[in-house]
């Protein structure tokens, strides 16, 4: 059913197509990633509403918006042309050159000719956009620091310089920020608000990551607690979304408690406190 002689002088026919269209997808990928700015690309959004493009724009604002909206545009088109070119070298070319009458007149079964064929064709493709797939992942987290759910913003980077600290600690760190009033004033240039507006915008920022982490860990205890019930994994997560709306889920769990109360900076009292408040 397979016959790797085939297999291999359709990669040698078929690769550089394949190797071209992924690298510049690859490059394109990366240059949304790395040039993607949520204010510029939300007024390119905001511009294009009420028109003919508003609908294909309207995702700009977010970084997965966006490359969503590569996705559609620019990946899968690429991903066609391949489609289309590899096909017609794979089969038709080889019909009109008389190759394929060769191939028939060999001992090799057409049914293990046709799945050969297949096989390179659907093996391309999925090794084409896995490529696609890891590249946006580490360029987005080189860049953005999107995948380990910690993205770096201009304020974050500007307080980072200003307490001399490294932006990966602080974004992990937020409240040492309102400590020192040279990284508040940097952050809030950054955020071009004025230092009250941006010390607001922490305390949501810090409060939201609280309730994550809080998140994360009640769901934890719950999966152990309830391993051999029959509840879904539905019934069993609680959300950040969930915990902000109901703080008192969290109430009797002090691993979830420890957990908010590590990103606020408090102790474990002095969260419950404010988040009873």
């Amino acid at each position: 059913m397979f016959s790797k002689p085939i297999f291999k002088q359709s990669v040698r026919s078929n690769g550089a197509l394949w190797l071209v269209i992924t690298l510049v997808t690859s490059a394109l990928f990366s240059n949304f990633i790395i040039r993607f700015d949520p204010a510029d690309f939300g007024a390119l959004s905001s511009a294009a509403e009420g028109t003919a493009f508003g609908s294909v724009l309207s995702g700009f604002g977010t970084i997965l918006g966006t490359l969503g909206t590569f996705y559609e545009m620019i990946a899968i088109m690429l991903g066609l042309v391949y489609i289309i070119f590899s096909a017609n070298n794979l089969v038709v070319n080889e019909v009109d050159s008389g190759s394929m009458a060769y191939t028939l007149s060999t001992p090799i079964r057409r049914s293990t000719v046709i799945f050969t064929k297949m096989a390179y064709m659907i093996g391309s493709i999925v090794l084409m956009f896995g490529i696609l797939t890891g590249v946006g992942l580490g360029v987005s987290e080189l860049a953005h620091h999107n995948v380990s759910g910690s993205p770096m913003t201009e304020d974050v980077e500007a307080t980072a310089d200003a307490m001399d600290r490294k932006p990966s600690y602080v974004r992990k760190h937020l409240y040492m920020i309102k400590d020192d009033k040279y990284a508040m004033q940097a952050g809030a240039e950054a955020r071009k608000m004025d230092k009250t507006a941006y010390g607001e915008y922490l305390d949501q920022a810090i409060l939201r990551d609280s309730y994550k982490a809080a998140a994360t860990k009640l769901t934890d205890n719950r999966q152990d607690k309830y391993s051999d019930s029959d509840k879904d994994k539905d019934e069993i997560e609680i959300t950040e979304q969930e915990l902000a709306k109901k703080p008192q889920l969290m109430m009797k769990d002090n691993d979830a408690l420890e957990a908010g109360a590590k990103v606020t900076g408090q102790s474990v009292n002095g969260y419950r406190n404010s988040v009873n408040d």
